[in-house]
């Protein structure tokens, strides 16, 4: 009885996660509710302990945010008694978000710090990626644009290695879109509306999986009031067709898209066909525009530092376009990356 009363819990339990990332809120507190009545019964910490996070988070997700600390706060209790350094991360970048919510900045830089040591010594990326991206909100929101975007660009590095970001969880793929909102909000800021839909529209393709968007890690207000502030800055047949064209795009290719588009953003109506300049370029093993200035910069011997002064973008945003040149090229050395810009006539 006890076995098929845990089996029962189990089922529910994953049903609950899979709720969750459908944004299906109310789903999880039926279904990780009960699943928690039966894991109580039956003594179990671990799982008492992973459905408490599960539910703190929806109650996070749903604007509750007293109820969800305390849920969650019980959650971290748990996995540290139970020794366990990668749960107890997890449920400590949630338990920031809410508690920043409350208002207790401090404290929640305080649970992502201890959250980011963790997750070092894990050597977990995706906890890694998921905490800076947490970090970076509460900078962006403390209006510290610079450490705001150092933050997200981290996070983004440590998930798009060369292959990475496609083969990403679906429990991870909203990290980076999350990252993405978060750079958009910051271009925006900047006066760069173009890259700001550019950016959103492809982490809007991260959230689909079929039939279901995960709303998990937008941040309302701020998602809905700059994507209206950008649409409004650019007009509405520009606003389509960049959306449109960022959709398509991968994580790296909407990071090239920086600063390639200003024209759009300085007139209120132009034709979409003004964005095909950034398209991959088939003469260049499908390399963006910018990708393809990074290369020559690159070849000319000038290193990540100095190319990112040239172009006036971060060295974080360097090091994510020379991986992609080479995932793209499929080389692995700067010499054999010159040695492509010198046969193609780049220098």
């Amino acid at each position: 009885e006890v076995g098929d009363r845990k089996g029962i819990a189990t089922v529910l339990m994953t049903l609950g996660i899979q709720a969750h990332f459908r944004g299906d809120f109310a789903g999880v507190h039926e279904l990780c509710g009960e699943s928690l009545t039966l894991f109580r019964a039956s003594g179990d910490p671990w799982n008492i302990a992973l459905v408490l996070h599960m539910l703190g988070w929806a109650s996070y997700c749903e604007g509750a945010y007293a109820a969800a600390r305390r849920l969650s706060e019980e959650s971290v209790a748990l996995f540290r008694r139970l020794g366990n350094p990668g749960f107890t991360a997890q449920v400590l970048t949630i338990l920031a978000c809410e508690v920043a919510a409350l208002g207790e900045e401090r404290r929640a830089a305080s649970f992502l710090e201890e959250a980011l040591t963790l997750g070092k010594q894990g050597e977990s990326r995706e906890e890694m990626a998921r905490t800076l991206g947490v970090l970076g909100r509460l900078a962006l929101r403390q209006g510290n644009l610079t450490q705001a975007r150092a933050l997200y660009e981290e996070g983004l590095t440590a998930l798009m290695e060369p292959g990475r970001a496609t083969k990403l969880p679906s429990r991870a793929t909203w990290v980076l879109a999350s990252c993405l909102e978060g750079l958009g909000e910051i271009a925006l800021n900047q006066g760069q509306a173009a890259w700001t839909v550019r950016l959103f529209a492809a982490a809007d393709t991260l959230r689909v999986f079929g039939a279901f968007r995960n709303p998990v890690g937008i941040e309302q207000p701020f998602y809905e009031h700059t994507l209206a502030e950008a649409r409004t800055q650019l007009g509405e047949e520009t606003s389509a067709a960049l959306w449109a064209k960022g959709q398509a795009m991968t994580p790296e290719e909407a990071l090239a898209a920086e600063g390639q588009i200003a024209s759009s953003e300085r007139v209120n109506a132009v034709s979409p066909l003004t964005v095909s300049t950034e398209s991959p370029s088939p003469s260049f093993g499908g390399l963006t525009a910018r990708e393809v200035e990074v290369l020559r910069l690159l070849a000319t011997g000038l290193t990540n530092k100095q190319i990112a002064a040239h172009l006036r973008i971060s060295p974080k945003t360097i090091n994510i376009h020379v991986n992609s040149i080479y995932k793209k090229l499929e080389i692995t050395s700067r010499s054999t990356a010159t040695r492509y810009a010198i046969e193609h006539h780049l220098v």
